[in-house]
């Protein structure tokens, strides 16, 4: 099987890391980054191999067990937002055609503690910052989010999400 095209996922995680690890610091975690795309760029070049897509990590570490770009704690979605924004650098180094979000843990933990309304405003808000950020840095990207970013574990949760924020809604195109 020849490999043309390869994706890295999980950069600035303790736990899962397929392109670098987590530093002590977010500075730190982005240096350890910056080596390993370096050499990444150089391996591009030597073997014609390109970056389809790049994705950050935020849902495996305890950080973001509130999620991410849906956490009600300021300093985590900040956190989240200065991952993505290095993450978008990287992809557009690379070459990337795809800038991809897994948000396995965004949104609400149980429909009875939460603020439905205020977490997608908070979802929205990230996206639109990262809308802002790519076309700052001149990225060509596409943007994909896959289904797994909108809080449902199932057709109850949605229709649960309906009668707490009206104005909730799904659109899910495969």
């Amino acid at each position: 099987m020849a490999v043309r095209r390869h994706a890295f996922h999980n950069p600035l995680s303790p736990t899962k890391s397929d392109i670098a690890p987590e530093g002590a610091t977010l500075a730190e975690s982005n240096k350890l980054l910056d080596a390993v795309v370096d050499l990444a760029e150089e391996l591009q070049v030597s073997t014609g191999i390109t970056c389809l897509w790049g994705t950050a990590n935020l849902f495996s570490t305890k950080r973001y067990m509130n999620g991410a770009s849906t956490n009600p704690d300021a300093h985590v979605f900040a956190y989240a937002a200065a991952q993505v924004k290095k993450v978008m650098e990287v992809t557009l180094r690379l070459g990337g055609q795809c800038l991809v979000f897994w948000g396995g843990r965004e949104g609400y933990q149980s429909l009875l503690n939460t603020d439905v309304k205020q977490e997608l405003d908070h979802m929205a808000a990230f996206f639109k910052m990262v809308v802002a950020y790519k076309a700052k840095i001149g990225a060509t990207y596409q943007l994909l989010i896959g289904a797994c970013m909108f809080p449902s574990a199932g057709p109850a949760d949605f229709v649960s999400a309906r009668l707490l924020c009206p104005s909730f809604s799904i659109s899910v195109f495969r």
